[in-house]
């Protein structure tokens, strides 16, 4: 898999082929499709986020958005991502421990329904540290 740093257009590219999971991700979060590519339009502007490529086509897109005392994962990706198995926890898992080291702990938080989240977010290295109503937070550490 492929990566560098992602554009608007990759962003654009992912988020008009979004995958099931992640429009449940911002729909769950209370985000309409234009206010949650404003949010990650605005996240890789503040910090540019990597994209994966597959057969050139832009497949997914992630980041961190730091502030003075956290630094926070988001995602998105495609279902053809999401299909690529073990090559995506791969490649989601190098981008992860590279940004550990560039910025220390991370967290990441998730209001998905999905009776399989806890268990993905486990597989990337995550460990769940709080929950709160329908937010569950991971840290990264």
């Amino acid at each position: 898999m492929i990566t560098r740093a992602a554009t608007f257009p990759d962003i654009y590219a992912v988020w008009g082929d979004l995958s099931d999971q992640s429009s449940a991700d911002f729909e769950a979060a209370g985000y309409t499709p234009w206010t949650g590519l404003r949010l990650v339009r605005k996240f890789n502007l503040d910090n540019p986020g990597q994209v994966a490529l597959l057969q050139n086509k832009p497949a997914a897109v992630l980041g961190v958005v730091k502030s003075k005392k956290i630094a926070s994962t988001w995602f998105i990706a495609t279902q053809a991502y999401f299909d690529q198995g073990a090559p995506a926890v791969l490649h989601a898992r190098r981008f992860l421990r590279d940004r550990k080291a560039e910025y220390g702990k991370l967290t990441t938080t998730t209001r998905s329904q999905h009776p399989d989240v806890d268990r993905w977010f486990n597989v990337l290295g995550f460990k769940k540290v709080g929950e709160t109503d329908s937010t569950k937070v991971f840290e990264y550490a």
